[in-house]
């Protein structure tokens, strides 16, 4: 089947195992259709694109059954979170867009795979959700937070980070059609207030969460702005060296270090 890229306008209004049905909070909450801007956040963040809401979401239209359980397909945005590489995460948001004209419940499963090939590579981890109740023709964002580290940045600070959307939660179905299921994507937010993304966005092959090293998929972008950048953002335990401060650093210690020659 081909896909076809429904990008539409919402009205005004660890690795190796998933952690299993945990609680996603809703932080914020906009109107299809219409811009806004979200105001800055006081969390310590490897990366950041939750500030800018666009107005717009993304959705395929489309599910299937997957193993009991009426699933999209899953896309992921690539994220440059560079000067955070090797930081353990302890919090992460991502968003939801919901193109159905009533509220739909669901289970959102979210993964995050090394970027450095220029697509998902090897799995970082993996977060599977407790049904969420997403609002009618909305955008939101959800965050989860945690006490200990839930993964760590890869090396390179590149990472790609998906979502996708299931009728099944703990136990039991929600109760959404396959047409609700299908009409639920992510929001787009640009630009990012810290890191950088590129103008696309990954989209799986498959159905389902695609937990697995290197999925099947492809890259796609907006044919009207050719960006598409989902609203994402990484809590990291520690701050982020401003690129700025390191050069200021950097400075000194030549500084500290002419002068020693100097002395000698």
């Amino acid at each position: 089947m081909k896909k076809t890229l429904a990008l539409l306008a919402l009205s005004a209004a660890s690795a190796g195992a998933f952690a299993q049905f945990a609680n996603a909070t809703n932080i914020w909450t906009g109107q299809l259709g219409v811009k806004a801007d979200r105001g800055s956040t006081e969390d310590v963040v490897a990366y950041s694109n939750v500030t800018n809401f666009t107005g717009s979401g993304v959705a395929w239209n489309d599910a299937q059954d997957v193993g009991g359980a009426m699933s999209t397909y899953m896309d992921a945005d690539d994220l440059d979170a560079g000067p955070a590489s090797g930081q353990d995460v302890i919090g992460f948001t991502f968003s939801s867009a919901n193109f159905n004209a009533s509220d739909v419940t669901a289970s959102p499963t979210v993964v995050f795979w090394e970027g450095d090939s220029g697509a998902p590579g090897n799995v970082v981890a993996g977060f599977r959700f407790n049904p969420i109740t997403l609002g009618a023709n909305s955008a939101q964002l959800w965050t989860i937070t945690s006490a200990s580290p839930l993964f760590t940045i890869p090396s390179g600070g590149f990472l790609f980070m998906g979502v996708s959307w299931d009728d099944f939660g703990d136990q039991a179905a929600t109760g959404a059609t396959q047409t609700e299921i299908g009409n639920l994507g992510q929001a787009i937010f640009d630009p990012p207030t810290v890191g950088s993304s590129g103008p696309q966005f990954w989209s799986s092959d498959n159905f389902g969460n695609n937990y697995q090293d290197f999925p099947a998929g492809a890259l796609y972008g907006n044919p009207m702005t050719d960006i598409i950048n989902f609203g994402d953002e990484i809590i990291t335990a520690d701050p982020v060296p401003e690129p700025a401060s390191l050069a200021v650093i950097g400075l000194g210690l030549a500084g500290l270090a002419a002068r020693k020659r100097r002395k000698a």
